[in-house]
């Protein structure tokens, strides 16, 4: 709510004590109870009342300012310099009343226009006016997909199938062939290298077949920490995301996360079977949120929802990328079994150690075997991996448009080289044992102070940009290519950048950036050891 000071004073005529709005200092007034003219003297020791909040009020989650973030440190905000008409200072008031409802007047003005400022759901609902047209898919593509489907599907058999066959060789190796070779000993100090030359082969098996399956057991953690949002606590933003899921046709997320990465994604919420239920997670990079309009954000989800318009299409997405990751997993993951070789090769008795280098060098090969299926896997899931980002596109540019598209494509890579910069300021203020508490506004202020030679050489860089056949997605340019083919005008039309869709923007920047700090560090920061980034930065 807001508060006001008021100035006191006795009324000469009968020393009745009145009161008047600071900001009546120097009108005409009239005393209300013996009618004697007078001024409203200047306030020499304000008091400000502050009026009691109620318990529902105090139950409330707090609000965030939502001005604009961008400006340097120390200067106001535009809503701060907004100046209001007072009345002429000669114009008597009637009494002391009149006088406070007028100064309130111009506190409720003040509180309308700040209001006025911030996205309202009706507001937001009038910028969906239609849907997108759906487009069967062409049975050239079902196609495509089933042979792609069954081709992946091989590979993963054939990786069981090699580590049947080596685990069956190392058995048959230990059950049969030593104890034939164990029975013909030789005597004297030849037995003992003898011994170890039929076991070495048993030794190195067994730790190659262990290095084999271990991807099948063992999981890797997730390598970033994201917040779960509420309808509750962002109303407007899952509104948002509900308009952009009904004009695309796809599912609404069951969830939505945010972390401080530069990217979205739509992922399901578990498994394959959440593919055929809808049951989807969205996750949003809050610096998206703080450098693109919300008419790019909109497109960038658009995309993301558009893998999940055709649930065959991403389901078969899912499949493929999950059987990419696991060979890319098989063939350079190391963990604590790889450095337990290691240290049991340095620390081992000469003999022993030369055993473990067998296995060593029969885990490097089995590795070197799996990497061709790796570039396989690669060689065959990535060109349809392509034309479904196309697709994809397609829903981004049908929603907002092929200009706004080619732009979203050249910012995201400046959001890009911009965190990198901030990332790298980040690390540079820790080893003085600094912490800012925003870095969210530190990659903004990056963007904003972008030198002209760093925006010519990502334009450089976008132009250059060769296509591959093993990368999973086109190059920009192709992509912006054939976003201008289509000459798409959209359906939607957004002025306002993208954090007006969030209630709580500057705590949800703060909590991201404790986050941050938390992955990258390896330790739990507390809260309060986070400075305030205009302080640091001033």
């Amino acid at each position: 709510m807001a508060t006001e000071s008021y100035v006191r004073f006795p009324c000469p005529q009968c020393s009745k004590q009145l009161r008047a709005p600071s900001a009546a200092a120097g009108r005409s007034a009239k005393c209300n109870k013996c009618g004697t003219a007078l001024k409203v003297p200047p306030p020499s020791n304000p008091q400000r009342t502050q009026p009691k909040p109620s318990d529902a009020a105090r139950r409330q989650p707090l609000t965030a300012d939502l001005g604009d973030s961008s400006n340097p440190p120390g200067q106001p905000s535009t809503a701060d310099q907004e100046e209001f008409p007072i009345a002429s200072s000669d114009q008597p008031f009637a009494d002391l009343s009149e006088a406070i409802d007028q100064a309130q007047q111009l506190v409720n003005a003040q509180t309308q226009a700040n209001d006025a400022k911030r996205l309202t759901s009706q507001e937001l609902l009038a910028g969906f006016t239609a849907k997108l047209p759906r487009k069967p898919v062409a049975m050239g593509y079902r196609l495509q997909l089933l042979l792609v489907g069954i081709a992946m599907a091989i590979l993963p058999l054939a990786y069981l199938a090699l580590v049947a066959a080596s685990g069956f060789g190392v058995f048959y190796y230990i059950a049969v062939t030593i104890p034939g070779l164990m029975s013909h000993i030789p005597h004297g100090r030849a037995a003992i290298f003898y011994i170890v030359a039929v076991l070495a082969p048993a030794i190195a098996g067994v730790v190659t077949v262990l290095f084999l399956i271990k991807p099948l057991f063992f999981r890797i953690a997730s390598d970033s920490r994201r917040r779960t949002l509420t309808r509750r606590g962002e109303p407007l933003l899952f509104e948002f995301v509900d308009q952009i899921c009904e004009a695309v046709g796809a599912p609404k997320p069951t969830r939505i996360d945010v972390d401080y990465d530069v990217n979205a994604s739509a992922q399901p919420a578990g498994g394959l079977f959440s593919v055929a239920t809808g049951n989807m997670v969205l996750t949003i990079g809050v610096p998206l949120l703080a450098g693109l309009s919300m008419q790019q954000l909109a497109g960038v989800l658009a995309h993301e929802f558009g893998h999940f318009s055709q649930r065959i299409g991403m389901g078969a997405t899912m499949l493929i990328r999950k059987i990419n990751w696991w060979f890319t997993r098989v063939v350079y993951q190391r963990d604590a079994l790889d450095e337990m070789l290691e240290d049991a090769i340095q620390e081992s008795d000469y003999r022993i150690g030369l055993v473990l280098q067998l296995a060593q060098v029969c885990v490097v090969g089995t590795r070197g075997v799996l990497w061709c299926f790796m570039v396989a896997s690669n060689a065959i899931s990535c060109g349809l991996l392509r034309q479904m980002e196309y697709d994809a596109d397609r829903y981004e540019y049908g929603l907002v448009g092929s200009e706004t598209f080619a732009q979203t494509s050249r910012d995201l890579r400046v959001l890009g080289h911009s965190q990198a910069i901030m990332i790298g300021q980040l690390f540079e203020l820790f080893q003085q044992g600094k912490l800012a508490d925003d870095m969210i506004l530190v990659g903004d202020w990056a963007r904003q102070s972008l030198p002209a030679t760093d925006l010519m050489q990502i334009d450089k860089e976008m132009q250059a940009e060769q296509p591959s056949l093993l990368t999973t997605h086109p190059t920009d340019i192709a992509r912006v290519s054939k976003s201008n083919q289509a000459n798409s005008q959209g359906i939607v039309a957004f002025q306002r950048p993208a954090r007006d869709v969030i209630k709580h923007y500057k705590p949800l920047c703060k909590n991201v950036t404790w986050d941050f700090y938390s992955d990258k560090f390896g330790r739990r920061i507390s809260p309060s050891a986070l400075q305030p980034t205009e302080e640091l930065f001033g």
